[in-house]
């Protein structure tokens, strides 16, 4: 987690990589590890996320009811833009 959040943290461990603390996107192994992940960012740093679960025919948008009105739209523009 600190090193997806933090670039220091990253940096301290000798991890030598652009990515840390700024990573686009994030995988989960899970719909709960998502799910938990999601929820964490949304609540404690007030970010909007899309979700998506993968590996189906077409990609399935996943908002949960709580979200806020712009990570539902991200997960609707996240799953268009990976439909094919």
């Amino acid at each position: 987690m600190d090193n997806i959040l933090s670039a220091e943290a990253a940096r301290k461990k000798g991890i030598d990589s652009p990515v840390p603390g700024h990573a686009d996107i994030i995988l989960a192994p899970s719909i709960e590890v998502a799910n938990t992940f999601s929820k964490t960012l949304n609540y404690l740093m007030h970010s909007s996320n899309a979700g998506i679960v993968m590996g189906a025919a077409a990609p399935i948008i996943l908002p949960s009811r709580a979200s806020d009105p712009a990570s539902k739209y991200a997960s609707l523009a996240m799953g268009v833009l990976l439909a094919k």
